[in-house]
């Protein structure tokens, strides 16, 4: 059954472990995604059978393109503290910072969170 993505939409253990698999780092790569991915499609209201597969494939390309692109040297560097976006992403980036609720440090236990959940 479709479905819109809620706004507080988060990974869950199976796609978290994927992501794992493949050497992204969980706090810095796939929190770093989440607020423009979900600002992203809560604004173009559409339904879908699983926001989980569409943040993985999301989440995937990034870092495929990322990894293409050289901005790591190997897969598993983590972001820079102050990475640089991409400037036709800077206006969706201004909203979703503009819209996190969230601090440094709940973003913080939410990561533990996730990688709890893989344990």
């Amino acid at each position: 059954m479709k479905t819109k993505i809620s706004k507080d939409f988060e990974p869950n253990s199976q796609t978290i472990a994927l992501a794992k698999g493949r050497g992204m780092p969980i706090k810095d790569w796939l929190y770093h995604l989440l607020p423009e991915f979900r600002l992203y499609w809560v604004d173009r209201n559409i339904k879908r059978d699983s926001w989980q597969s569409t943040f993985w494939n999301h989440a995937k390309n990034e870092w495929e393109r990322a990894d293409k692109s050289r901005l790591y040297r190997k897969a598993t560097d983590p972001l820079p503290s102050k990475p640089k976006p991409a400037t036709h992403i800077l206006p969706q980036a201004k909203k979703a910072i503009q819209k996190a609720t969230k601090s440094k440090e709940e973003r913080n236990a939410q990561a533990d969170k996730w990688l709890s959940q893989l344990k």
